[in-house]
């Protein structure tokens, strides 16, 4: 078995209605505040085909950054619950004003967030998969939370400390991309 990670090309967040802050490109808003439901976008470029064709698992990890602690202690014994989906078409903070966001219904994964770790995994190989396959194509995943997800803050791709950028990893197993030649016994003779 091999493992893989690769950085996340592109990742932004935006509020329900399409506003976005550029003034806060290292952070990655996700679920509802006081005010607004937050939605993140992820993008990661996958490598050839001869590597990951024999995928295991794919995990999207996400590191939390701190925040100021909820009122309601009641939140972290709620079923919350986040979801992560593919994205049918091109990812634009404008899409409110052109066309909206779709994604697909047969690749909607539900994960939940575990309070006390200071990262988050989500389990995409369903996703991954389908874009090898070519069933339909890599444009990318949108987060998003249901209505009583808490917010929380995670580091984008363009966070300070590199170790802490969201990854995809994936792991898969090892597959000869070229044969290897065959050698045959033989005899030389130098005069």
């Amino acid at each position: 078995m091999s493992l893989m990670d690769l950085k996340c090309q592109e990742s932004i967040y935006i509020t329900e209605e399409c506003c976005y802050n550029d003034n806060d490109a290292e952070r990655l808003l996700l679920g509802k505040d006081y005010h607004r439901r937050y939605l993140v976008y992820l993008f990661f470029d996958l490598p050839p085909y001869a590597y990951i064709r024999s995928l295991k698992e794919a995990r999207i990890i996400l590191f939390k950054l701190p925040q100021v602690k909820q009122n309601d202690i009641n939140l972290k014994k709620q079923c919350v619950r986040y979801s992560v989906g593919a994205l049918l078409n091109f990812f634009s903070i404008y899409s409110c004003n052109c066309s909206p966001t779709f994604i697909d219904s047969n690749q909607i994964v539900t994960f939940q967030d575990e309070y006390c770790c200071s990262y988050t995994e989500i389990d995409i190989t369903h996703i991954v998969k389908t874009w090898i396959e070519e069933k339909i194509e890599n444009k990318g995943v949108l987060l998003y939370g249901n209505e009583n997800a808490p917010l929380i803050i995670y580091a984008s791709n363009r966070y300070k400390i590199q170790g802490m950028q969201p990854r995809l990893r994936l792991i898969y197993e090892d597959q000869c991309v070229c044969k290897p030649l065959s050698s045959v016994p033989c005899t030389i003779i130098v005069k």
